[in-house]
């Protein structure tokens, strides 16, 4: 047995745990996956926004298969803000105030911004329905 890759199939389902059954004991705690791991996720998963509390904004592939920080690398770096969930950078446009704006920002920057603007305009909270992942893998998504 390969015990690293075992040990990568256990901590990836952690966030799909997270994301189905939040009674678990080890809700809140701190998530051990890596970056790659996540990576992984997300690329086997789909993400249905509903009311945007699960879902991460900078990470997940919400906007047409892309995360908003390979959209916009420029805008995530220059952000006060790495790790807030899509409801709360959406209330008001919050994203949007927590960019660094100063003599470091480009007209790349801003063809960026631009760019994650438009693709945001998309994206439609509903109240009543919780985010949603299923496995891209699987005939039934579980």
């Amino acid at each position: 047995m390969n015990l690293d890759k075992f040990a990568t199939a256990l901590r990836l389902c952690w966030p799909w745990l997270e994301w189905k059954d939040s009674t678990k004991i080890w809700e809140g705690s701190t998530n051990p996956c890596s970056e790659e791991d996540m990576d992984t996720v997300y690329t086997a998963t789909t993400i249905a926004i509903g009311n945007g509390c699960k879902t991460s904004f900078w990470d997940a592939t919400q906007l047409e298969g892309g995360k908003p920080k390979d959209i916009a690398p420029l805008i995530f770096a220059s952000s006060k803000r790495k790790s807030w969930k899509v409801n709360k950078a959406l209330e008001g446009n919050a994203w949007v105030r927590k960019i660094t704006l100063d003599e470091s920002f480009t007209t790349d920057h801003l063809s960026q911004f631009v760019e994650l603007w438009v693709k945001l305009q998309g994206v439609h909270l509903n109240e009543e329905v919780a985010d949603d992942i299923s496995w891209k893998l699987t005939a039934n998504g579980q």
